[in-house]
């Protein structure tokens, strides 16, 4: 984003809706800056962002910017903190509106700051997020003490996931390239309500619009907050037209227009191990389906039980939330559903997705 570009109205966010074409659910599309102007109003729910933490958190406009020269307070807000703790007289700069709202949310920014703001304001208590390009960890722990632990790191990196797992021993993260593994990256997001995308911020927006619309359309996460200098560019250049048809439209097919582009100059896949498994000679394989092909299954404990483990690989095994004792394809302990001899239903497949 150019330097002093004013790309914020309101209370610092250009908004439109918008259905993307592969969604289920309308998504508002924002582009945020802590840059911009801030304009709150009384009733406003806010989160307070301090350097320290003693008046950090939660709290609702009870009085706005205070223009009267001369007052002790001269261009500050009052706030009220949800917890009851008092009132306390904040510079606009430091609060963040918080995005409450049915409609779900596409939030772009472009610097890493600004994202790290969205990050500690906009998750609540109950909230399971994943935060996607997680690097060292960072991010997801600003994540993990806002809604309490309930975060997953995913990141292509080996290196950087073992890295972010020796500095943040008590988070979760998953090594994974969503772009290629599109399919396993959804079975790791289903069921978050906030998703903070950072795919390499300086890369081309093509790398965000491959996956953005699958993970909207696949997850459905209510808020997904996207750092990309290009996309937030994007973004902002049809949210500033002057009101005509569909601005909003028009960048969601401009997106598209990336992702396919995005397709066609994508490498190949090379062979998953899973397609390999339990192979005799020529004979085809016991087990030839993806591994997420199979119908979700419990052990006794009600723990679901991994089918990439059973099936393929689990790239994950030491923090992998699922269970690896018990056979996919039988329920018994003891063995994998590669190596398990029970017979297969008719036709051959075992617990398939219908």
């Amino acid at each position: 984003m150019e330097p002093g570009k004013q790309i914020c109205s309101g209370s610092c966010f250009s908004s439109s809706s918008t259905r993307f074409s592969e969604a289920t659910d309308k998504y508002e599309l924002l582009v945020w800056s802590s840059s911009g102007p801030h304009h709150y109003l009384v009733g406003d729910d806010v989160f307070v962002n301090l350097p320290r933490d003693k008046e950090t958190g939660k709290a609702t406009v009870v009085q706005e910017v205070i223009n009267q020269d001369g007052h002790e307070f001269h261009g500050r807000i009052k706030v009220s903190y949800y917890d009851g703790s008092g009132t306390y007289h904040v510079r606009p700069s430091r609060i963040v509106k918080v995005l409450y709202g049915e409609q779900k949310k596409v939030v772009v920014v472009s610097e890493t700051k600004d994202f790290r703001v969205l990050a500690r304001s906009q998750v609540e208590a109950s909230d399971r997020v994943v935060d996607i390009g997680s690097s060292y960890g960072v991010c997801t722990a600003i994540l993990a003490r806002y809604c309490r632990g309930d975060v997953l790191g995913i990141e292509v990196s080996a290196e950087l996931v073992r890295e972010a797992r020796r500095r943040h021993p008590g988070l979760r993260f998953l090594e994974l390239d969503v772009l290629r593994e599109p399919a396993r990256a959804l079975e790791a997001c289903r069921g978050c309500d906030k998703a903070f995308v950072d795919l390499g911020g300086d890369r081309a927006a093509e790398a965000i619009a491959a996956f953005l619309p699958a993970l909207l359309e696949g997850a459905g996460p209510r808020l997904v907050v996207v750092k990309n200098r290009e996309l937030a560019r994007l973004a902002s250049s049809h949210l500033e037209r002057p009101a005509g048809p569909s601005p909003e439209a028009s960048f969601w097919r401009d997106l598209e227009a990336l992702r396919l582009r995005a397709e066609r100059q994508r490498p190949p896949r090379p062979p998953r191990e899973y397609h390999l498994v339990n192979r005799t000679g020529g004979a085809p394989p016991r087990f030839a389906l993806h591994p997420l092909d199979y119908k979700h299954r419990a052990s006794p404990s009600g723990v679901r039980i991994c089918r990439f483990h059973n099936y393929g690989v689990c790239n994950d095994p030491g923090t992998c939330p699922f269970d690896h004792a018990h056979c996919h394809h039988c329920g018994a302990p003891g063995h994998i559903a590669k190596n398990c001899t029970a017979e297969l239903p008719t036709g051959g497949s075992a617990n398939r997705t219908a």
